[in-house]
């Protein structure tokens, strides 16, 4: 697992959980408008990761390492994560209308599979590359007990929690298609994008309303976008991983 330890595992009873997802958005970068672009190509190799900011939390010691490195096939700067029986991430905050700007693009290279990588079980919930797409608390969305929880939340860490999450991963044992609900919390759905074919760059590019309908149903509506993150976590599983990470938009059709 990762950073999203927390945000993941202990949704809706425990306060705790409700508070990793408040410092999701507190450490969070800039706002956008209402076209998203993160893009580490334009960067320069071996400085500051500009326009996201590291989510990282105090009871995971060990932290996956990200730097900006020159990829020589793609001639340009991409995102590099090395974890080490690590986990954390980089995100950056957003306030979007998914219905004005649905389409998700982003693209991935790993170095191998990562061994214990499941849907589903918690000590499995790790991955080489993932992607989060997290969506705004919407009280008229949430039960009565749910708000007073939040409240609890937003007393403590100064922020509501993200409603939900959507997060495309790597994973070589499941079918690309595969949806279910993180072993943690039946918030956060997963979505399997790649079986992670080693040292091949994979672009994807995904309606995030589509996945939305199918994630959580079509009847269900579809908060504000509040966030996108990247991550490569192993903490779960104690193993490495080591991926790349191209640039991240989100935009209009």
């Amino acid at each position: 697992m990762n950073a999203f330890n927390d945000l993941r595992r202990a949704w809706p009873p425990a306060i705790l959980g409700m508070v990793a997802w408040c410092a999701l958005s507190l450490t969070m970068g800039q706002a956008w408008a209402q076209a998203a672009i993160a893009a580490f190509g334009p960067q320069t190799p071996g400085t500051r990761v500009a326009g996201w900011e590291p989510l990282v939390f105090k009871n995971i010691a060990a932290h996956t390492r990200y730097q900006l490195v020159r990829d020589a096939e793609r001639q340009a700067t991409v995102l590099e994560a090395d974890a080490q029986a690590s986990s954390s991430g980089l995100v950056v905050k957003l306030d979007v209308d998914a219905v004005q700007t649905p389409v998700l693009r982003f693209s991935w290279k790993v170095a191998q599979a990562l061994e214990g990588s499941t849907l589903r079980r918690k000590e499995g919930d790790d991955y080489p590359a993932r992607v989060y797409v997290t969506f705004a608390y919407t009280p008229s969305m949430m039960s009565a007990l749910d708000r007073a929880r939040y409240a609890l939340a937003k007393t403590v860490s100064g922020e509501y929690p993200p409603h939900a999450a959507l997060t495309y991963v790597v994973l070589p044992l499941e079918k690309p298609g595969t949806v279910a609900a993180n072993p943690y919390t039946d918030r956060v759905k997963m979505i399997v994008v790649d079986a992670g074919k080693p040292g091949v760059w994979r672009t994807f590019e995904r309606n995030i309303l589509e996945d939305w309908r199918l994630a959580f149903g079509a009847d269900t509506p579809m908060p504000r976008v509040s966030g996108v993150a990247v991550m490569t976590d192993t903490d779960n599983t104690g193993g490495t991983a080591r991926a790349w990470f191209g640039d991240v938009s989100l935009g209009p059709k």
